[in-house]
């Protein structure tokens, strides 16, 4: 399999876009897609900057999981409508705004 082939798995498993990788990573976004493309093979010390971005986006995922878990918000629940802030940590004030605004 070819480092491209890898590369786009794993963007396709962790369900993140080559933008949240490129800024995760520090990797610019035309290095990026010339890796996806295979028309360029990343040196070593680019292979740890896309390990570390991949790294970075899995901590992020498991803290909005957390968050959703803290708030008592899992998957199959009929939430519609969710409000996050950087840190990802819901806050109830602002979705019931967004709730009553909305629905």
């Amino acid at each position: 399999m070819s480092f491209a082939n890898v590369l786009n798995l794993y963007l396709d498993k962790t369900k993140c876009t080559a933008k949240e990788l490129s800024a995760a990573s520090g990797i610019s976004a035309s290095a990026l897609s010339r890796y996806r493309s295979g028309k360029r093979i990343p040196e070593p010390e680019q292979i740890e900057k896309l390990i570390c971005g991949f790294v970075q986006l899995a901590r992020s995922a498991v803290r909005k999981i957390e968050s959703y878990q803290k708030n008592e918000i899992y998957s199959g629940d009929r939430l519609i409508l969710t409000f996050e802030t950087e840190q990802s940590v819901l806050n109830s004030n602002i979705i019931e705004r967004l709730v009553n605004k909305y629905l």
